[in-house]
Parts: structure tokens; C-alpha cells; sequence
């Protein structure tokens, strides 16, 4: 079974945290047991909630816990790894279920049965004693007037797991006849894609570079962030963007939690995103390695071929959108894992004319002054108007594509011509193998405010154009130094990743 998931923070029991148990509780049904979770999704159980609630839908009632694999005892290895909560800092990553049995019930009553029909295998059951948390193994050695259990997840839904637990608590009396029982079903909460256009935290960049780190340094400075982080372990290539994505999860009531997700790439070492793993810091891999059926393949299930919009209508969360050749898709198990998150519906993009065939050198997305998803994406049009010279017909080919691709994000996420901006790019090649003739634009990484975009050969009249679109919606642009990069063929976005602020406070407040 693939290990995935992340935390969150929340507070101990009687705070309104992570399903924490309160003291105003809507006691015990007629039966005389009542079976309560968040199932109103305020971070609180208390009378709010329904007891036995196994009516689940996203935008509605029904409790979520997450997938628990952080490493808060910081002993280099997810928590959701053992059977055991580890610490003070790991309880908070449980979501609560409270038991509450009636003084009459109470009376008759010799043990608690618990069982987990469904996600059994992928679930730990902890219940709180005198000694602290203890897994649970089908029944308790004990009924009480009130019990508080503890959940967690070892992974995130994928395409074998809907995500689904349903945990039945069952009271028996001496000779094992049931006295009553009752259920709820929870759900594990997504793991989210961030998008470009979202506010930065951290940027990452390999220890490699030389010219492009002090030229972000000095944007991340002028935003009152820190500097770039540097990380090279092991033989770990510059292609920062391409060794990993960071997500997040949540548990209703607590501060979101980054997640960060190796890549699957074949011939490539992927050593960074494990070195993220640690107290708040989650880490998954999903799938393994595939090699491409053909060669123009081969760099298709690198993260620069994934990337997520900013939020459009519908889609509060933004939407994941991925590249596809004539031969294959971005990694497929890893884009029905993103599928089965259920929140942000991923749709697909041409990409088999570019030789590296990544989306992120293709569009891009920022966030205009007033909040709105503004669109940004490589033009030979746009690069003829400004020059005058240079469209010939590879180029007419690679505006087709082009427009294909506005075609469908506008279908795809309700955009119209003033939500998009066309960049000046020229590209150079043949057949299926074209590359920018200078630093894309679209292979660019926003910081809260300003776009950090490569400088490589790009021609002094494409920047103005470039700078006068983008300050037209409140964007500063930044030129730095990318021709390490560019000289292998990738940018800015490529060669740095970020840790970024979701775009929500509470993901259930922002469901499709």
C-alpha cells in the first residue's frame, strides 16, 4: 500500500480543533448511545453536530480526518508508519469521535464493540485512556459513560480507496447480545494543489545555481521573505520544480499543512522531497517510475508538467491541469490519485509539440489586483505584433496549438480574452521537438505581487510588452538571470519550488 497524507494543527481536547471533544455534547440518542463527530465541520463536538451521521456529501454535513503522515517525533519516517500516537504534537493530527452512553444503558452494558467495515486497512483507531492513546482492536476492554476515540488515515483517497470510513460502535451486554449501535462515516480530506498565483512562503532552488539565486534573493528580500532556501542532497539534479509538488491538507479546525509529493521520474533522482518531511511537513509517493513508450516521452511525468489554476467559477479550489502527447498523459496513476481527491477536477493540454512537453512552459496563472484569475500563456501572435518579423510557419503551427489550448481553458474554466494575456514567444525546431527562441515567459514564478520571469536573449521590446500587460492588472515583473537553466532547456518556474499559502483558510469553505 502507497504511504501518503500530511497534518494539521489543532488544539487538545475541549479546544474547537480537530474534531476536538467539547463539553456541551447532544448526550447520549434514545437509545441511550450517541455516536458524534465534527460532522458540521467547525473544528468543535459538541451539541451542533448529529449523532450517527452516515448522510456524507462535500458540501454539506459529515466529518473529514486526514491522512496522517508527517513526522512529529522526528524520527525520519511518516507518523501514520506505527500504530502508536506519537506525542503531544501527533494528537492533534486525529480526528475525534466521541461515545456517550446513557446511565440506564451504562448499567447493562459490558463492552464496547468497534469496527471499521469499510477502510479498515487503511485507517488507525486509537481510543484516549489514563496511559495515554492506545490502538483499538475491535473492542474495548470497557463500556464508560463517555470515550473518546482518535482517527487517522495512512494515505489520502486514491483510485483503489474512495476515501470513505465508516466506524460502527456496538454495545453488548454479558452474553454478547446487543444493547444498541450506531455509526458515522467520515471521509479523508484531499490533498490540494497550490497554484502559482497563491501567496509564497518559502522558495526552494537547487545549492547548484550561481547567477539566479541572488536575483531572486533580492525579489524575496523586497517581499519581507526569507531567502531562498538551497537543498542539493545526493545527486539530485537543478530541476527543483520537476523533483517534486507541495500540496497541503487540512483538518477542519486546525491550520492548513503542507504535503509535498515526489515525483515518479524515470532516469532521474528525486532526493529533495524527502528531505521536507518532518513535525507539520508531510510527505507521499504515489506510483513508481514508468519508462515512456517513446523517447519524445520521456520527460511527460516530470511536476513541471502539473500545475493547478487559480480559483475559477465552480472550482473555489482551482483546477489541476496536466500535459498529454498522441502516445500518453502526465503520470497516470498519479492523475487518477489527484481525481479521486474530488476537488479539484483535472483537465488536460496538448503538450507533444515542445520537446520537454511540460504545461508550465506553456501557461501559467497569477491573480489580478482585484482578486481575479488572470491567465497567462506563450503567443507567437502576440510576439509577431510586437517584432514584426520571425512568424513563419513552424510558428503559425505552434499558435494553432496555442489557440487550441485558450479554446479549451475557456471551456474548461469560464475565461474569456480579458482573462487571458498573450506573452511574445517565439519558438525554434521542427516536427514535435519546438523549444522558446528565448526565456519563456509562461516558465515564470510569482511572489506575492511581482512575476519572476528568465531574461535569457529575450529582446528589449518583448519585455516592455511583456512588463505594460502585466502592470495593466497590478503585476510587477521581475527579470532575472535564468541562463543556467535556459541552457538546458527550462526556466525560472523549473528550476525553484514554493511553499505557498492556500488560497482558502478552511478547504471546506471552499468545496465545488
Amino acid at each position: 500500500m502507497a504511504t501518503s497524507g500530511g497534518s494539521a494543527r489543532g488544539g487538545s481536547a475541549g479546544e474547537a480543533s480537530g474534531g476536538a471533544v467539547g463539553t456541551g455534547g447532544a448526550g447520549p440518542s434514545r437509545t441511550g448511545l450517541a455516536v458524534l463527530t465534527d460532522t458540521n465541520r467547525d473544528g468543535a463536538i459538541d451539541d451542533k453536530d448529529t449523532a450517527g451521521l452516515t448522510d456524507w456529501a462535500w458540501k454539506g454535513g459529515g466529518a473529514f480526518f486526514i491522512a496522517n503522515t508527517d513526522d512529529d517525533d522526528k524520527k525520519g519516517k511518516v507518523d501514520a508508519s506505527d500504530e502508536v500516537v506519537n506525542g503531544n504534537a501527533d494528537e492533534k493530527d486525529l480526528a475525534r469521535i466521541s461515545i456517550e452512553v446513557s446511565p440506564e444503558l451504562l448499567a447493562k452494558a459490558s463492552r464496547v464493540s468497534i469496527s471499521v467495515p469499510m477502510a479498515a486497512e487503511r485507517i488507525h483507531l486509537f481510543v484516549k485512556g489514563e496511559a495515554g492513546w492506545t490502538i483499538v482492536k475491535g473492542a474495548l476492554s470497557k463500556a464508560a459513560a463517555r470515550t473518546e476515540l482518535g482517527l487517522e488515515a495512512t494515505q489520502f483517497a486514491d483510485q483503489d480507496w474512495d476515501g470513505f470510513a465508516v466506524v460502527k460502535v456496538e454495545l453488548l451486554d454479558a452474553t454478547s447480545a446487543s444493547l444498541a449501535s450506531q455509526q458515522v462515516k467520515m471521509r479523508v480530506a484531499p490533498w490540494i494543489m497550490l497554484p502559482n498565483s497563491a501567496k509564497t512562503e518559502l522558495l526552494y532552488i537547487s545549492s547548484q545555481t550561481s547567477a539566479l539565486k541572488p536575483d531572486i534573493d533580492a525579489v524575496l528580500t523586497s517581499k519581507g521573505l526569507p531567502a531562498a532556501k538551497a537543498s542539493n542532497p545526493g545527486n539530485q539534479d537543478i530541476w527543483f520544480q520537476d523533483t517534486m509538488e507541495i500540496g497541503y491538507t487540512q483538518l477542519p479546525g486546525s491550520p492548513p499543512v503542507h504535503v509535498v509529493m515526489k515525483a515518479q521520474r524515470p532516469n532521474a533522482s528525486d532526493d529533495v522531497a524527502i528531505t521536507l518531511l518532518g513535525p507539520d511537513f508531510g510527505f507521499i509517493s504515489i506510483g513508481s517510475p514508468r519508462q515512456p513508450g517513446d523517447e519524445e516521452d520521456h520527460w511527460m511525468d516530470w511536476m513541471g508538467d502539473l500545475e493547478v489554476t487559480h480559483p475559477v467559477p465552480g472550482y473555489p479550489l482551482g483546477r489541476i491541469y496536466y500535459g498529454h502527447s498522441s502516445r500518453t498523459t502526465f503520470h497516470p496513476t498519479i492523475v487518477k490519485f489527484l481525481e479521486a481527491q474530488g476537488v479539484q477536477k483535472p483537465f488536460t493540454i496538448n503538450t507533444e509539440w515542445l520537446v520537454i512537453q511540460h504545461v508550465d512552459e506553456v501557461m501559467n496563472f497569477v491573480v489580478d489586483q482585484n482578486g481575479k484569475a488572470k491567465m497567462y500563456i506563450v503567443s507567437p501572435g502576440a510576439a509577431d505584433a510586437v517584432l514584426g518579423s520571425g512568424y513563419d510557419a513552424g510558428n503559425n503551427k505552434i499558435q494553432e496549438y496555442i489557440d487550441e489550448t485558450i479554446t479549451i481553458a475557456k471551456t474548461e474554466l469560464g475565461l474569456t480574452d480579458a482573462d487571458i494575456l498573450p506573452l511574445p514567444t517565439f519558438f525554434e525546431g521542427s516536427g514535435t521537438d519546438w523549444v522558446p527562441k528565448w526565456s519563456s515567459p509562461s516558465n515564470a514564478v510569482y511572489v506575492n505581487g511581482t512575476l519572476m520571469i528568465g531574461n535569457t536573449a529575450t529582446p528589449a521590446a518583448v519585455k516592455t510588452d511583456i512588463e505594460q500587460k502585466f502592470s495593466a492588472i497590478g503585476v510587477k515583473v521581475a527579470w532575472v538571470d535564468d541562463s543556467e537553466y535556459n541552457a538546458g532547456g527550462g526556466n525560472v518556474h523549473c528550476g525553484t519550488n514554493t511553499a505557498k499559502t492556500p488560497v482558502c483558510a478552511n478547504f471546506t469553505d471552499c468545496l465545488p
